[in-house]
């Protein structure tokens, strides 16, 4: 017997229907099993004073804007755990597909990304109040006489997040609708600028986050109703997703949520129409190429070398810092010397030479057996010298904890600053002000962590 596609869509959608109603009322509320080995590399565990979020990194939410990340999303989560008194855990994602499997996962405590949440997904999964409101929009390239376009075939991008509707277009029966599974909404615009695509569909705030870059392209109208935006909170997290709500209801009246809002939803943004062309032609900084060359010998990332000049000297080659400390990668006359810098050495050579001595406190702290720790004890070096950090591993000895845990270590980097601390006998180099350091390490690895994201 050959059935007909519409029979079979009809049996496929009915069968869909049933397991997801199985699933609703049957699924059991145990307590999430911690993640191993996910592709994230991220445990769950948690945490009274961490709060862990998936933020699906895209042109809206996170960009960079002059080498600093921002975006919509990044400075609401800040703001939410500034507000809650809670260290943000942030962990990017520019995959649509990952970001949405973990949606379900129950393994963070909130994961901020849109996608469609018809009745029955909503279902699975506890929302928060609505942190802003978008639609769907029509983008098309600016009339061009030589333009022709014979099919009218609308593309929507990879878990788009509502529904569209065609009824206000011109003779609305015309158009074929074509939903792509793996394309971002990114991907569609260059695909439309390109010539390859001829209509895509995009949310309002990524339409104006990208229409600078795209002086040929055009958002025409509004084909679809507002839709509600909503952070998927974590199922077993009944006080902290209160908190949350609570905030949210609080800080949607305030004044600094209204600045946010005109920042990145007005057409009029300074940020979004000055933003960095670097940024979405995948550079970080002028001096890319010269980064590669020299961080590749030593295995070293290049990403997180320009984190650390950004965080140094926002790429200044010519700064002179505190202490005489100068360049791009603000090395101290001392330390510049061992590797044959002077302030007079040009961009490349200083870079040279900052790579030289990362690649240093890289074998300095090889017995770190985390990965990102040991990246946290090279910034921190880096910034405080090698000493500092020695002074806090051995108070970590004295206490009795692992010298080569990070937070241990930067818990006593930061007790530095206490004469209890400073004055103990296994402390070589005295008071240090180690809070700062801190801050400047978790600053670096952050960047780091979004120009993985953005820039490959």
């Amino acid at each position: 017997m050959v059935l007909s596609r519409s029979r079979i869509s009809y049996i496929f959608i009915a069968v869909f229907t049933i397991i997801l109603l199985v699933i609703i009322f049957l699924r059991p509320k145990q307590a999430p099993q911690p993640l191993t080995g996910s592709l994230l590399s991220q445990n769950y565990t948690q945490s009274d004073d961490t709060l862990r979020v998936l933020l699906y990194a895209h042109s809206s939410d996170y960009f960079m804007f002059r080498s600093t990340p921002i975006g919509f999303q990044y400075e609401l989560l800040n703001a939410l755990a500034k507000g809650l008194d809670m260290k943000l855990d942030l962990t990017l994602n520019g995959n649509p597909d990952e970001v949405y499997s973990q949606a379900f996962s129950n393994r963070y405590d909130i994961v901020a990304m849109d996608f469609k949440k018809n009745h029955f997904v909503a279902q699975l999964l506890t929302l928060s109040l609505p942190h802003s409101q978008s639609h769907p929009v029509l983008i098309e390239r600016v009339p061009d006489d030589g333009d022709s376009v014979f099919h009218r075939i609308l593309y929507v991008p990879a878990q788009f997040s509502t529904q569209i509707s065609t009824d206000s277009l011109p003779d609305p029966s015309s158009w074929v609708t074509a939903y792509s599974s793996e394309l971002t909404t990114e991907e569609m615009f260059d695909l439309l600028q390109k010539k390859k695509m001829d209509y895509i569909v995009s949310d309002y705030q990524t339409a104006i986050t990208l229409l600078p870059f795209y002086s040929d392209l055009q958002m025409s109208r509004q084909i679809g109703e507002d839709f509600d935006r909503s952070w998927v909170l974590n199922d077993y997290n009944d006080e902290l997703n209160q908190r949350i709500n609570s905030w949210l209801a609080e800080f949607k009246q305030s004044k600094e949520y209204e600045k946010l809002c005109k920042k990145y939803f007005s057409p009029h943004s300074k940020v979004l129409n000055y933003t960095s062309p670097q940024t979405r032609s995948k550079r970080i900084s002028p001096y890319d190429r010269e980064l590669k060359k020299y961080a590749k010998p030593y295995r070293i990332d290049w990403r997180l070398v320009a984190s650390i000049i950004y965080q140094e000297s926002k790429f200044q080659s010519n700064l002179v810092g505190m202490g005489g400390s100068f360049g791009l990668m603000q090395l101290m006359p001392a330390t510049a010397a061992r590797y044959g810098i002077t302030p007079e050495s040009s961009p490349e050579e200083q870079i040279k030479g900052g790579i030289q001595l990362i690649s240093q406190l890289k074998r300095r702290y090889r017995n770190v057996e985390n990965d990102e720790d040991r990246l946290y004890f090279i910034c921190a070096a880096y910034n405080a010298g090698s000493g500092h950090i020695q002074d806090a591993q051995r108070l970590c000895e004295k206490y009795g904890e692992d010298k080569y845990v990070w937070n241990n270590v930067a818990k006593y980097l930061e007790l530095k600053s206490e004469s209890q601390y400073y004055n103990d006998p296994v402390v070589k180099l005295g008071y240090y002000p180690g809070r700062h350091t801190v801050k400047y390490a978790e600053r670096v690895i952050a960047r780091y962590n979004g120009y993985k994201t953005m820039v490959k």
